[in-house]
């Protein structure tokens, strides 16, 4: 059953609604309940706008978990938003629409990652990540006591659950970096030693505080480093993905002298902090380029090779797999099938064109 009509037709006449009411209090000075409504019309038509195109990009059966979270977040944050626009719960209202929202898409996005072989682990980490963040903040949001604490306790998780997720993305590859896990544990012991200091259940200091931001700083290079590694360079590129890894490093180490020694940040050690960061990131920037021009000129290079295997998603069992060219029989649920690739020209009569 297509979707897309429904929330097609329910978004432009929300935005119409929202259109007349909008001119209609102007006109008639009436801001209260007609503001309101036109409020009300303009949310339904970014709901359905959402929803629809969630509907559209996540059409295949395999992201339907995808689908349903997103659009399930969008129908409560959208419900929330009502109340706020109303005044029933106003400021709990927006807040809990704004971190279902964010969770949702959080989720929305992990999900869709299970699908991908290197970032399988990581998308399951990062969606438990995000549902304890979301509970947290929905505590915090309608508790009458520890709300500080509370929405600090969901920060901490948000942040350095995404620091430790990012470690694990390609974590089962080979060979295996040992990195990896040395980012997972600084960035849960950071986070760890934050919730027990937001709670009071250690002694607050200036030593808890160096060694959160030493711990992050570790944290987030291994992090960086994991996600350098992931881009395909070929070999007259690698020498930036090394630099950029020690622009990062350098960036950590001046930026954990600088709180540990207390230097001041327009010292050498804060230049040297500020120059680094400014080459790490350009060197980041430059990987992402080099990804996309590798993946546009490899579909070039290869036009010309034979053809011998190729990766499905079976039609029944909706596994993704590697197979070759001819009679080949999924691995999870037997289903037969026959691949074959036709590389002959498309014919001007079928395809239309003239």
């Amino acid at each position: 059953m297509r979707s897309g009509p429904w929330f097609y037709r329910i978004m432009l006449w929300s935005l119409a609604a929202a259109a007349a009411c909008g001119v209609l209090a102007m006109l008639t000075a009436s801001y209260d309940t007609l503001g309101r409504v036109s409020a009300t019309a303009f949310a339904t038509a970014v709901a359905a706008g959402v929803a629809w195109a969630l509907g559209g990009k996540l059409e295949h059966p395999s992201f339907r978990h995808s689908r349903y979270v997103g659009i399930g977040s969008t129908v409560i944050c959208y419900l929330f938003v009502l109340l706020g626009i109303w005044d029933v719960v106003a400021e709990e209202a927006w807040f809990t629409a704004l971190a279902t929202g964010m969770a949702g898409a959080v989720a929305t996005v992990c999900l869709r990652g299970r699908l991908i072989d290197h970032a399988r682990v990581a998308a399951h980490a990062g969606l438990a990540i995000a549902v304890l963040a979301w509970l947290a903040s929905l505590v915090s949001i309608w508790a009458e006591n520890h709300q500080d604490k509370w929405i600090g306790t969901a920060l901490a998780l948000a942040g350095f659950g995404a620091l430790a997720a990012t470690c694990l993305v390609s974590i089962t590859s080979k060979p295996s970096g040992a990195f990896r896990w040395l980012g997972i544990a600084v960035s849960a012991l950071a986070g760890t030693i934050l919730v027990l200091d937001i709670w009071d259940w250690i002694v607050g200091s200036e030593f808890v505080e160096r060694t959160i931001i030493v711990l992050a700083s570790a944290g987030l290079v291994v992090a960086h480093a994991n996600l350098c590694l992931l881009a395909p360079l070929r070999a007259t590129q690698l020498w930036l993905r090394a630099a950029t890894i020690a622009a990062a490093v350098l960036t950590a180490v001046c930026v954990d002298a600088l709180t540990i020694f207390e230097i001041r940040g327009d010292s050498l050690v804060g230049r040297l902090a500020g120059a680094a960061a400014i080459a790490m990131g350009c060197g980041t920037l430059a990987l992402a380029v080099f990804l996309r021009y590798n993946r546009a000129t490899s579909i070039v290079d290869d036009a010309g090779t034979e053809i011998t295997e190729i990766t499905i998603m079976c039609p029944r069992c909706q596994s993704k797999q590697t197979v070759a060219l001819g009679d080949v029989c999924c691995s999870h649920c037997q289903l037969r099938l026959n691949i074959h690739i036709d590389t002959a020209p498309i014919d001007s009569a079928r395809s239309g064109i003239e």
